[in-house]
């Protein structure tokens, strides 16, 4: 799981990235008034492939699921973002406070413009730093 800014979720099929995260502090709210992140999963990574034992081995607290295996077909690319969100909610309530969330939806509401200036400021600063 990599932090990566709003823009590079665009190319991550082109580097292979199976999962990547937004830090919804930085980016997305814009404030740094709350704490979140968005998880991004490709669906294109064989979880049930013998290289990860928390999706080949046997969950007893899911009634012996095996995430990677024991899934219908349809859901077998989804077995990490299914994981990600049934086990730790369960286990540790990570769910996102509502005033975070109301929160992280004012920032969203500027990001276009917010991406808009990153995106012009960038030459400025490259040539800034060629001298």
């Amino acid at each position: 799981l990599s932090p990566r800014v709003p823009w590079q979720s665009q190319t991550s099929g082109q580097y292979q990235r199976r999962v990547h995260g937004h830090s919804l502090t930085k980016w997305m709210g814009g404030h740094g008034t709350g704490i979140g992140c968005v998880i991004v999963d490709s669906g294109r990574f064989n979880w049930g492939a013998g290289q990860h034992p928390m999706y080949d081995e046997k969950d007893m607290s899911y009634h012996g699921l095996r995430w990677g295996h024991d899934l219908p077909a349809p859901l077998l690319p989804l077995a990490y973002i299914l994981r990600a969100r049934t086990v730790p909610l369960r286990n540790l309530g990570p769910c996102m406070s509502p005033d975070n969330a109301w929160m992280f939806c004012q920032g969203i509401e500027t990001l276009p413009l917010r991406m808009e200036r990153h995106c012009s400021n960038a030459p400025a600063v490259a040539k800034f730093r060629v001298r």
